[in-house]
């Protein structure tokens, strides 16, 4: 059978809202053009300005972002985020340096604690060893000149022997002491590195943005 031309068609595909798909209307946010986008597009280019847009939804609403503005507030954010870092990692090490501090001072006569000094501990040890020498030899003298019997002879006898024990016990005194001062000074240093280490990682970050 012949079929008149009439009545030879071909069928169209539909598109848009033929097709069943739904179209979102939505404003440029670069220069405010009027757009329609399909409701599971989520990035655009604007047939107007040709910017760049990242689309946005809510609840309540639909709206765009210039990719470049979003890029930028992105950077900013790491930016901050990277500041905040920098400067909890150097709190945190200050705060953990004021804690190690008090593992190396040592207590005075009067109570008071401080960090001692190698050459301090030095000095002192030299000067507690020169006093109880003096000491001993003032007892040793004065012990020459009395009796050699007797409970007085006894106690002259044992009186020199305070000032080989002040010796003994200051000594040992300043050892300790010049060791906290060497170990304070190794972790002060250690501290100092790593403190600035934080910051030269943080003038890295500001120097390459």
């Amino acid at each position: 059978m012949r079929l008149r031309c009439w009545e030879i068609f071909v069928e169209k595909p539909l598109v848009g809202k033929q097709a069943g798909m739904q179209v979102e209307k939505i404003a440029c946010n670069s220069c405010g053009a009027p757009l329609e986008v399909a409701a599971t597009t989520q990035f655009a280019t604007c047939r107007h300005c040709g910017a760049n847009l990242s689309i946005q939804r809510t609840e309540t609403a639909t709206f765009t972002e210039v990719l470049e503005q979003l890029a930028a507030k992105t950077d900013q954010l790491s930016e901050q985020v990277q500041n905040l870092t920098g400067h909890t990692e150097l709190a945190a090490l200050d705060r953990e340096w004021q804690m190690e501090r008090e593992n190396y001072m040592v207590t005075r006569q009067d109570g008071a604690r401080h960090i001692p000094s190698e050459a301090g501990a030095i000095g002192g040890g030299i000067a507690i060893t020169i006093f109880g020498c003096v000491w001993v030899g003032m007892a040793s003298s004065m012990n020459s000149m009395g009796p050699s019997f007797g409970p007085s002879s006894f106690a002259d006898n044992a009186f020199p022997l305070f000032g080989l024990v002040f010796i003994i016990v200051g000594i040992g005194a300043s050892a300790i002491a010049y060791n906290k001062a060497g170990d304070h000074r190794r972790a002060q240093q250690r501290y100092r590195r790593r403190r600035a280490e934080i910051q030269n990682r943080s003038r890295s970050r500001d120097s390459g943005r």
